[in-house]
């Protein structure tokens, strides 16, 4: 779930639907399915900055949590 410009939130059904209707209003005569779309908006988010930033946050909270818990054993 991301938000938009406008502060509303978004689904990732929603973007995925979104990608595919403008990439349709720009692309009408591509052949590429909405699965193989669907793989390079997935491919393209894995590239983006704060998805390396958010799963790296992840999990620093993950290991330090389970590191704090190691100290009251």
């Amino acid at each position: 779930i991301v938000r938009n410009s406008y502060g509303e939130t978004i689904t990732f059904d929603k973007l995925k639907k979104e990608f595919i209707k403008q990439y349709r209003e720009v692309k009408p005569n591509s052949d590429k399915s909405a699965n193989e779309l669907i793989n390079q908006l997935e491919k393209n988010l894995t590239k983006a900055p704060f998805i390396g930033r958010l799963g790296n946050d992840i999990y620093y909270l993950y290991y330090f949590k389970a590191e704090k818990s190691d100290l009251y054993l």
